[in-house]
């Protein structure tokens, strides 16, 4: 199983990856989580068009595009697919559409840059995958409001638990930095750190905010 983003296959090793997973019939697994965006790029600013699993396709490869938000049709793509990967049918490409709702890295929000709309984030958050399966539950009478209520207290109490071991632990004593970050069956790694001068580095830089389209 391989995952990654769309802007994976901006990559040419990606695609002789495909190519060479599609000779020799390899149990591989690629799944695409395509959210449209590589940090500020959307994907037709970086590709002539929204046809990844068609050009995967080309290759001789099963290709399945599918709304990625939908967990029950992702879980079903995906056992189909291992299951005839498991039986000598070859590799199988799954591009999921979804969206993320903060920055591209971090759980702050880089909306500042103006590079997405309001109307997007609020249409995807209107589809959140949680809701959505919630939804799917309750509907096949897999999940009552009693057992959710019952879930979410027993998530509570484990991370209030794990808050609890965290604040009342004795702070970890730092150990020998030598042998933390060298090693002698690395000697090369560790010429590479020896020549590294701590001192010129400035921990409290000044953020950038890049501009994006």
């Amino acid at each position: 199983m391989a995952g990654f983003g769309e802007s994976a296959t901006d990559e040419g090793i990606f695609w002789e990856a495909v190519s060479y997973a599609a000779f020799r019939k390899l149990p591989v697994i690629f799944v695409c989580e395509n959210n449209n965006y590589s940090v500020f790029s959307p994907q037709l600013k970086r590709q002539a068009d929204d046809n990844i699993s068609e050009r995967v396709a080309t290759f001789g490869i099963k290709s399945t595009p599918l709304f990625g938000n939908d967990v029950v049709l992702v879980h079903n793509a995906l056992d189909a697919a291992i299951a005839n990967a498991r039986a000598g049918g070859g590799p199988a490409f799954i591009e999921a559409y979804t969206y993320r709702w903060s920055g591209h890295y971090g759980p702050a929000s880089d909306d500042l840059v103006g590079y997405r709309s309001e109307e997007e984030i609020k249409v995807w958050k209107e589809n959140c995958p949680i809701a959505l399966l919630e939804e799917a539950l309750i509907a096949q009478s897999m999940l009552t409001n009693a057992q959710k209520s019952a879930l979410l207290k027993d998530i509570d109490a484990e991370i209030a638990e794990a808050f609890h071991f965290a604040k009342s632990s004795p702070f970890p004593k730092a150990g020998n930095w030598d042998t933390m970050n060298v090693a002698s069956s690395s000697p090369v790694a560790d010429a590479m750190l020896a020549d590294i001068d701590v001192e010129s580095f400035v921990a409290h830089q000044s953020a950038d905010q890049a501009k994006g389209y």
